[in-house]
């Protein structure tokens, strides 16, 4: 492909120590057409710096599309797609504000690379229309779908109905950008509202006035004065030895109520 696409060879191909790249069909290919297999070394991952870089840079995007839209891991193959369609087509910094794209057409002018399709927010709701041949007079005219990406075969939207299970590529998508197909849900990662707020926002319940017809509150105890006959004076600091409390502050004397038991009870 790359040969007849880009008109090179492929002179060599570099590789970790993986069993993947060690098998009877490889190794004789690379062999018959002059290509040179070349290994990194055992635990040095840092000579595959930019294949892990590029790595870690799909699998953190294909993170944020999956978490935002509330996107199923299911569908984690479509996402991985998308985000490399994307990657392929965003400004880089590093490539002097231009997308990988415009770099390689920049060398090969010929080369085909834009489908001409107008990029759409993904994980969207997504209506495609169906064909008067496809449905009959009282059938739907469009079927509720979730955008997943770009078809890399033909030049149409790739649409999925989960209802279903069927896959729509087609041109003919009504779009609804603002609202997701997947409703929103607490993910990894995410504090719920609860958490967030405060106790103090909380506002107090407006509980229902009962009524107390037919109640009569119970009385209060009266107040307990010297003049009371069951009251006595206990000095607290005859509970003390004098020992301990010489170095201590005079206190004013404080009164306690004593029990009084009644005279049958004395004689039981």
């Amino acid at each position: 492909m790359v040969q007849n696409q880009f008109g090179v060879k492929i002179k060599s191909f570099r590789t970790d120590n993986a069993r993947d790249y060690f098998n009877q069909i490889l190794s004789p290919y690379f062999q018959s057409q002059g290509i040179l297999h070349d290994l990194s070394c055992v635990n040095k991952p840092q000579q595959n710096g930019v294949a892990k870089r590029k790595n870690g840079h799909l699998l953190n995007t294909t993170r944020v599309l999956l978490f935002q839209g509330n996107v199923p891991k299911s569908y984690w193959g479509k996402v991985v797609l998308t985000a490399t369609y994307m990657m392929n087509r965003i400004p880089s910094r590093v490539l002097d504000n231009k997308s990988p794209v415009e770099i390689l057409k920049s060398f090969y002018p010929h080369f085909k690379t834009l489908n001409g399709l107008t990029p759409r927010v993904f994980r969207c709701i997504a209506f495609v229309h169906v064909h008067s041949q496809h449905r009959d007079k009282l059938d739907p005219r469009a079927i509720k779908c979730v955008f997943l990406g770009y078809s890399f075969t033909q030049k149409g939207y790739k649409c999925y109905n989960p209802s279903a299970k069927k896959f729509y590529i087609s041109t003919n998508v009504t779009f609804t950008k603002n609202k997701l197909f997947f409703p929103k849900s607490s993910l990894q990662g995410e504090i719920s509202m609860m958490e967030d707020s405060p106790c103090e926002s909380f506002e107090p319940l407006n509980l229902p006035h009962v009524s107390t017809h037919g109640y009569e509150e119970p009385e209060s105890p009266k107040p307990i004065t010297p003049e009371s006959p069951n009251f006595t004076t206990k000095p607290v600091s005859s509970l003390v030895p004098a020992n301990v409390t010489h170095n201590f502050p005079q206190f004013p004397k404080v009164y306690s109520r004593e029990k009084v038991i009644s005279e049958q009870k004395q004689v039981q």
